[in-house]
């Protein structure tokens, strides 16, 4: 059922319990106790869950595990009374030529996630791609970070257009001098929409490859990206209107990535009720809809 805001809520595993004491059971129990209606399933937290679960650590390739973890996983959920939305997330795929052998890896990849998907219950794996019809049907989240074909549902988030248009690591202001935001995309083409803000960093990031090989944007999303209302600086709650002007009232999904909140306790509990009250602001801020 959808949240009090009038809309489908959901929660990325990736972006709660930030620490090793808090696995994917603590996890799904806190997003369900917190209000939110579903999960993002990461397959991070599912392999560090059957690897912690089986006794013996597994890589991404050990389907037959990870199916057989995910069936409890899927039970997990039913039982908190919370729905594994889709599984994330997919990189690498696009872009190897015809009879290379990273291509023929990347198809048994993805393969091998739809055995995933099929034993966790979902029907979305959300993946970088431009061409998936040698595939099963299956829907796909397209998250864009340039532009996307007409043929996927989308996945929107906050900070790709946000973080583009509106924000710049490498200076003190967090800002581009020029900033537009349009919103031209069929509701019908829009799955999902992922909402997180940023920060502004002090001192800026130097505009470089980091020792983890991103450069300072790459950085930015992957540390500064708290609650929106927590801190940041991006037009969340603007961009989110933009979007439901266009007609889409379908899921939206918190994904947060901040190594702040990673150096704190971090009562999951207690940020997953904090979360589920900013994702409130965000949808009252947005003045599509009423939240109380």
């Amino acid at each position: 059922m959808p949240s009090k805001a009038g809309l489908p809520s959901c929660y990325a595993s990736c972006s709660i319990g930030l620490n090793s004491n808090h696995n994917l059971c603590n996890k799904i129990t806190a997003i369900s106790n917190a209000g939110f209606n579903a999960i993002v399933l990461w397959m991070s937290d599912l392999l560090s869950f059957a690897s912690e679960r089986l006794g013996k650590e597994l890589n991404p390739k050990d389907y037959d595990d990870l199916c057989a973890v995910g069936e409890d996983v899927k039970k997990l959920c039913q039982k908190q009374k919370i729905n594994i939305l889709m599984l994330q997330l997919f990189a690498n795929f696009e872009g190897w030529p015809k009879g290379s052998k990273e291509r023929y890896d990347a198809f048994e990849r993805v393969r091998g996630q739809i055995k995933i998907m099929e034993s966790v219950g979902t029907h979305m794996l959300q993946v970088s791609v431009y061409k998936l019809s040698d595939l099963p049907t299956r829907k796909v989240s397209h998250r864009p970070l340039i532009r996307w074909p007409a043929t996927f549902e989308l996945c929107l988030d906050s900070f790709q257009p946000c973080g583009g248009e509106f924000g710049n690591p490498t200076t003190s202001s967090g800002t581009m001098a020029t900033a537009t935001l349009a919103a031209g995309v069929p509701p019908e083409r829009i799955f999902i929409l992922q909402i997180s803000d940023v920060y502004r960093v002090d001192p800026p990031l130097e505009n470089r490859l980091g020792e983890n090989g991103l450069r300072s944007r790459g950085r930015w999303s992957h540390n500064f990206r708290p609650l929106p209302y927590d801190g940041g600086h991006l037009p969340v709650a603007e961009f989110t209107r933009a979007v439901l002007k266009t007609g889409f009232r379908g899921w939206i999904s918190i994904e947060v990535f901040d190594r702040r909140e990673a150096q704190k306790s971090n009562d999951i509990e207690m940020f997953g009720k904090k979360s589920y009250g900013e994702f409130g602001k965000v949808a009252a801020g947005s003045g599509s809809l009423m939240w109380g």
